[in-house]
């Protein structure tokens, strides 16, 4: 027989707290993204923690990719980051005389065009969708993939060539040829193509020709429209030196378009989830890019800087932030450990995320603020429709319930608020009026969902302790500071009356201990302990 204490193992506090994957994503919006930064520090200030400890994955876009970036650096925190992006914004983004003219003057040009549907970008997207969708049908009816891998990633470019739509119909005469009852789906497809050259042609001629003059046009005419980007060069030289994406701290997704393709290109760098920051990186985008380029490449504002050529050559702006975060999710949902869940924590800016807002009032919004271009507004309402839809793709499957949004308002709901209290919707408004009212709205928002937040940092410090990057003294006095779990749950354990040992089994063992070291001692085999009779 076995000696021991009498005592059962003790439960760990650790035991039963719910683990989760945190995926943050900061959309961008100029200056409005002081709200999201404002949010982050309050996040920070519950848990007691940077961020970059809580949080698991980063994905952001334009403005949101310069706090994401910011918090990717070593000895920089959520607060650092509000205060330089406060700081910053005003040589960023400066006044400049005329931009307001040339915008209202251009913003009724794009109304026109959407009035009598003369807006060729418009029209070319439509086609473009309808090339995809009738790929999909061919491809659901047995049509060989090779040809309508080729149909669809020939015809779809932004830029099209001669070359492409020779090489599209070649494919669709080749189909034809093999499946017959299909050839009315075809001849649509090809109507399709063909429709895009007229487009494709002045697309080709225009890419040509900017891909040569941005620089000129930056010179000549930049003090007048484009924002000088020498300061935003020097402050990301600065900040970030020559760190590259593979030295993030965190598994990062930071989304830029790109001008050739017109599509939204992720930089990325991938970790293991719950490693430490600054972990070993798994994979890196290719060519390893600088983060810096990753972060110019993302606020390249259309109508603030001109294009961003990165040092691969390639052009990209930041008409990518209303992209839905898909891949930091899917990243998540592919390498959580088991028992994990995940939560998408959201930090909108306010403009696009009006609860009751239809697609129309979104872009007559934008149309308002002077921010839309001639012969963009076809484009923002297929970014705008996709946000819409893909976002409630995402929130089927995740769970309604672990899609945490965080919605600033900008617009008066109660009698007694007016407009002047709300920041001006025009991102490129970087007037110290203009900022104060930013944060004064980041107040007014972390206040309206503290309780949310507080909710929000607890399972983060549950999940901190419960995957050891959190010691136990740590874990209450923080849990404390929340406030919002009840502090009898942190007392040990008692034993119950039927586990504790009877006071005959306590001096049975105590004997037994004694007996034994007394015999081991002097030599005595056989003085076994089991045969030592039992007190019961």
């Amino acid at each position: 027989m076995a000696f021991g204490n009498g005592k059962k193992a003790r439960p760990s506090l650790a035991d039963g707290l719910n683990k989760n994957i945190f995926v943050l994503y900061m959309p961008g919006s100029g200056v409005l993204n002081i709200i999201p930064a404002m949010i982050a520090r309050r996040m920070e200030e519950l848990t007691r923690r940077p961020l970059i400890q809580t949080i698991h994955i980063f994905e952001a876009s334009s403005g949101g990719g310069i706090l994401t970036g910011g918090l990717n650096v070593p000895g920089l925190s959520a607060k650092d980051g509000l205060k330089l992006y406060n700081y910053n914004a005003q040589h960023f983004l400066p006044s400049i005389p005329g931009r307001e003219r040339n915008l209202l003057i251009k913003n009724g040009i794009n109304a026109l065009a959407h009035q009598f549907g003369i807006d060729p970008l418009q029209a070319n997207e439509i086609k473009i969708r309808n090339i995809r969708t009738i790929c999909g049908m061919l491809q659901q009816h047995g049509c060989e993939s090779v040809y309508i891998d080729t149909i669809r990633d020939s015809s779809v470019k932004r830029w099209l060539c001669a070359n492409d739509i020779r090489q599209a119909s070649y494919c669709c005469r080749v189909l034809a040829a093999r499946h017959p009852e299909i050839t009315k789906e075809l001849r649509a497809l090809q109507r399709n193509i063909y429709g895009r050259r007229v487009h494709s042609t002045v697309n080709c001629l225009f890419r040509r020709a900017a891909l040569y003059t941005v620089g000129y046009i930056n010179k000549k005419i930049g003090p007048n429209l484009f924002l000088n980007t020498d300061y935003a060069r020097s402050l990301y030289e600065g900040l970030f030196g020559d760190r590259r994406m593979s030295d993030c701290l965190r598994t990062t997704f930071i989304y830029a378009r790109d001008v050739k393709t017109g599509e939204p290109v992720p930089f990325y760098c991938k970790k293991n989830l719950l490693d430490a920051p600054g972990g070993e990186t798994l994979e890196s985008s290719p060519k390893n890019p600088l983060l810096r380029d990753a972060i110019f490449a993302s606020t390249s504002h259309p109508f603030g800087f001109t294009p961003y050529r990165t040092e691969d050559g390639d052009w990209f702006d930041d008409w990518a932030s209303l992209h839905v975060p898909f891949a930091s999710v899917e990243y998540a949902l592919s390498q959580r450990p088991p028992g994990f869940g995940v939560k998408l924590i959201i930090l909108h800016c306010g403009l696009l995320t009006r609860p009751h807002d239809s697609i129309e009032e979104i872009i007559k919004n934008h149309r308002e603020t002077g921010i839309l271009g001639s012969l963009m507004r076809g484009e923002l309402l297929n970014h705008a429709n996709r946000y819409v839809m893909g976002l409630a793709r995402l929130k089927e499957r995740l769970g309604p319930e672990n899609v945490i949004e965080i919605v600033p308002r900008l617009y008066p709901e109660r009698y007694d608020e007016c407009e002047d209290d709300f920041p001006s919707h025009n991102l490129l408004d970087s007037s110290k009026k203009n900022r104060r009212r930013a944060i004064r709205q980041g107040r007014r928002t972390v206040n309206e969902y503290d309780p949310i937040l507080c909710e929000l940092a607890q399972l983060q410090i549950d999940t901190c302790f419960a995957t050891g990057h959190m010691t136990l003294d740590d874990y209450i006095e923080t849990t404390l500071h929340i406030g919002i779990k009840d502090p009898t749950e942190f007392r040990k354990p008692a034993i119950s009356i039927a586990d504790r040992p009877s006071r005959w089994t306590a001096l049975y063992n105590a004997a037994g201990r004694l007996i034994w070291s007394q015999t081991a001692g002097s030599g005595v085999a056989d003085a076994s302990l089991k045969d030592v009779p039992h007190p019961h």
